[in-house]
């Protein structure tokens, strides 16, 4: 094996190596996305129900 051919490997070795770790990281950033996304669309249905409510009546001490 040359030199060249030894370099060409090791780099096609090195570079799918990152591929597959960054899947991992992909998925697990498109998760915490999701999540995010969930929560600001929980918090922004409970704000509008709280606009919709009858406001409450406080009596004088």
């Amino acid at each position: 094996m040359t030199n060249v051919t030894r370099i060409a490997a090791a780099s096609l070795l090195a570079a799918s190596m990152i591929a597959l770790s960054a899947c991992n990281t992909i998925q697990g950033l498109g998760r915490d996305v999701s999540r995010t996304g969930d929560a600001i669309e929980d918090a922004g249905s409970n704000s509008s129900s709280n606009l919709h409510a009858a406001p409450e009546v406080q009596s004088a001490p």
